[in-house]
């Protein structure tokens, strides 16, 4: 079963907040499907962070090799 905004609503209700108040924020929680689709996994971050660890890999020996290139030839 899917959560939707109107069943957050009457959950808040159902808890004692006014009405007027539940309904921009039932608006504003994610449902699980939009959390599924918006957020990122364990999994993502770990992802990211490699690439990143790569892409700094990459960085620092162009680095070293234009500051070796250099050296070579002003040296």
């Amino acid at each position: 079963m899917t959560t939707t905004t109107l069943d957050i609503f009457n959950l808040l209700v159902d808890a004692g907040i006014d009405a007027e108040k539940a309904k921009p924020l039932a608006k504003e929680i994610l449902t699980r499907t939009e959390a599924v689709e918006t957020l990122a996994t364990k999994n993502d971050l770990l992802a990211f962070k490699a690439d990143m660890y790569k892409a700094l890999l990459i960085q620092t020996g162009a680095l070293v090799t234009i500051f070796a290139s250099l050296y070579a030839i002003f040296g």
